[in-house]
């Protein structure tokens, strides 16, 4: 056990992004929204389980042992948890986290309205080293936290471009594929249902690859472009296959309304959204009927 008991002040204020204004009230944040602080660049959500053949408490407790001391991911995740710190938001958007230690942070969270999201937060900052008392007593002002709303494309819509680099290091652009129908994949190597959508996706491409009306792209949302690289090349996997990493590719996954993955679509021609939410042998048909192979 850590106690943490030296730190700075980290204050910010959370604004509305356009539209939320009618509709969120910033008074109600406090009770229904943010994780808190969480070290940037780790993923606390997703760590690997006890293995099946663990299967009693002694083993199980020397596997989590090894894990979070021997393993450089079960150190930083070890860091991460003792470093995330919780964040008071007040009726008036503004918010304060005590004593958060040096190093680099993200306040994130979701805002679910009838069981979806319709809105996103992610403020990324640094708390520099510390500088002894002067900086315990004044307060690291991080800025504004825009609250951005979620936009729900669907069917009809026109598909946003976007420019994304490849994992072969060129460059995927949208926009370069006028005049075709593409199948769009937004999914990660850590995510379980989007890893068992690999033999739909794989049966659709040998289906119409070579029709050349049709491409398909997949768009990595994993943490380093070397899991989806290993995973790609150990799977037999063609197509074209980018990486969006946190910069640009943050840009990319909000405007195309992305909460949760596998998230696949088709595109038409004319660059407007075919159908949404497609899974399963769904894929392989709803490409076969825009293709007029029924």
């Amino acid at each position: 056990m850590e106690i943490a008991t030296q730190g700075r002040t980290v204050v910010g204020r959370i604004e509305l992004g356009q539209g939320l204004a009618d509709i969120v009230d910033l008074k109600s944040l406090d009770g229904s929204f943010g994780r808190g602080l969480d070290i940037d660049g780790v993923d606390l959500a997703n760590r690997p389980w006890v293995p099946a053949e663990f299967d009693t408490a002694d083993q199980r407790a020397k596997w989590y042992h090894d894990y979070y001391n021997n393993t450089e991911n079960g150190r930083q995740r070890q860091l991460a948890i003792t470093r995330t710190r919780s964040v008071m938001i007040h009726s008036d958007g503004s918010f304060v986290s005590e004593m958060v230690e040096p190093g680099k942070y993200v306040f994130s969270g979701n805002l679910f309205r009838d069981g979806r999201i319709i809105a996103l937060l992610e403020l990324h900052f640094v708390v520099p080293p510390d500088r002894a008392e002067i900086e315990d007593a004044v307060p690291l002002d991080v800025g504004k936290a825009i609250l951005t709303p979620v936009i729900k494309l669907k069917a009809g819509d026109l598909a946003p471009d976007f420019t994304v680099p490849s994992l072969d290091g060129q460059t995927i652009k949208l926009s370069d594929y006028a005049g075709k129908y593409v199948l769009l994949d937004f999914w990660a190597t850590w995510c379980g249902p989007c890893v068992a959508e690999t033999p739909n996706l794989k049966s659709t491409f040998d289906a119409f690859g070579a029709d050349k009306r049709f491409a398909m792209v997949s768009l990595s949302c994993d943490f380093d472009r070397s899991a989806p690289a290993k995973y790609v090349k150990a799977n037999g996997i063609s197509w074209a296959q980018a990486f969006l990493d946190h910069n640009g590719g943050k840009d990319v996954v909000n405007n195309y309304g992305v909460t949760s993955i596998p998230q696949i679509l088709l595109i038409g021609p004319d660059r407007k959204i075919i159908a949404c939410d497609l899974r399963g042998s769904k894929i392989k048909s709803v490409v076969a009927t825009a293709l007029g192979n029924r």
